[in-house]
């Protein structure tokens, strides 16, 4: 479950620096 965590944690990271570009 950790990892799951990790991931998401990254992936909603990704996803706010993808949005303050396009911004």
């Amino acid at each position: 479950a950790l990892w799951k965590d990790i991931l998401k944690n990254a992936g909603k990271a990704a996803l706010n620096e993808i949005n303050q570009i396009v911004q």
